[in-house]
């Protein structure tokens, strides 16, 4: 069984528990910091363009409530397009818009992580 949260993935790196893992970015840079971890390598230099993480649910949540799901997905596509806005330019090129700093405070509140943790760019480490 997995170590289900960040946090506890975090926790298991620094106590020597675990001799590699795979952790958020977010989640990573405290760790680095600290000098308890070091980072090996990182999932977009090896897969490039592509997705990393995965949205899903129980065949009996999609077949008993559909709805549901349809809306959820919709605030998710809503808020992944919100994001990518936040720190895309026209040509899809990396450079923060005007929303990026806004929109690093709601994840850094939500992650109980200052906003430098989230702000930071894998490809500056």
């Amino acid at each position: 069984m997995g170590l289900q949260t960040n946090g506890k993935i975090a926790s298991a790196i620094s106590g020597g528990q675990v001799d590699a893992a795979v952790q958020s970015s977010s989640g990573v840079y405290a760790l680095v910091d600290a000098g308890k971890a070091k980072v090996l390598g990182w999932v977009g230099d090896e897969l490039g363009n592509q997705q990393t993480a995965f949205t899903f649910t129980t065949g009996t949540m999609a077949k008993d409530h559909p709805d549901i799901v349809r809306r959820f997905l919709d605030g998710f596509r809503k808020a992944g397009g919100a994001w990518d806005w936040a720190f895309i330019d026209a040509n899809g090129n990396r450079q923060d818009q005007p929303e990026a700093e806004k929109m690093i405070g709601v994840v850094a509140a939500t992650l109980s992580l200052p906003p430098a943790a989230i702000a930071i760019r894998p490809s500056t480490q």
